[in-house]
């Protein structure tokens, strides 16, 4: 496929085709895309440690799902975590929480407050 690409590139008259096309196109922030965009922020503000083995996610994957939602996730629970979500075989952290009095989720009880804004 990529040869395909070089190929089309190759030619000049292609070539000029596009670039003229660059320059015709104008690209504009919708205003409903902006807003769409800050309705997708409902972790905004919101701190996150997540803890345990969870079914539908990676570390890694859960800390970016949180990101690109507006959250911070942490590494340690402190007093300024707002949520701690929880999965199968919760350790030090999941106890520090409960003494803490920060709110604990489940991996179900995440998803569904992440789907209900």
């Amino acid at each position: 496929m990529d040869q395909n690409i070089h190929t089309w590139f190759d030619d000049i008259d292609n070539v000029t085709f596009f670039r003229t096309l660059q320059n015709e196109m104008n690209f504009k922030e919708n205003e409903g895309m902006a807003m769409a965009g800050k309705q997708n922020n409902i972790f905004e503000g919101l701190s996150f440690v997540v803890t345990g083995k969870l079914e539908h996610f990676t570390r890694g994957s859960i800390n970016t799902f949180i990101v690109n939602l507006g959250g911070t996730v942490g590494s340690s629970v402190t007093k300024k975590t707002d949520y701690l979500v929880c999965g199968e075989k919760a350790g030090s952290k999941l106890e520090k929480a409960k003494n803490l009095g920060i709110p604990i989720l489940a991996e179900k009880e995440f998803l569904e407050m992440s789907q209900a804004h």
